[in-house]
């Protein structure tokens, strides 16, 4: 939940994740720009909670909810280390993440 998986790589399945067993939920989550040689972003059976933005969903199943939005550039600076106490990427201007998440259910504040 709320989790950026951006420029990974892996030599064999799921640059970002690999599913081999269990569930893994995703929500308001990004998962672009990762490489392997099988699901550049993910491999395996995943579970939606929606509004997550998936770049690459050639091996991943699950991920099909009406706010998830899937094969799309999320537009994003490279990563930066002088914003916060942590790094992070931040949207440009024109990013399909810009007000794309939902806060049900999540913390008034992060970080």
């Amino acid at each position: 939940i709320n989790c950026s998986l951006m420029d990974n790589q892996a030599f064999n399945r799921g640059g970002a994740l690999n599913n081999i067993g269990g569930v893994i939920s995703l929500k308001n989550t990004l998962v672009a720009r990762n490489t392997a040689f099988e699901g550049a972003d993910g491999f395996g059976t995943f579970q939606s909670m929606g509004s997550n933005l998936v770049q690459d969903t050639v091996d991943m199943i699950g991920v099909d909810q009406a706010s998830d939005l899937v094969g799309l550039d999320p537009e994003v600076e490279n990563l930066r280390f002088d914003v916060g106490p942590t790094p992070v990427y931040l949207p440009l201007p024109t990013s399909p993440l810009i007000d794309a998440g939902q806060n049900d259910g999540l913390a008034a504040t992060d970080q």
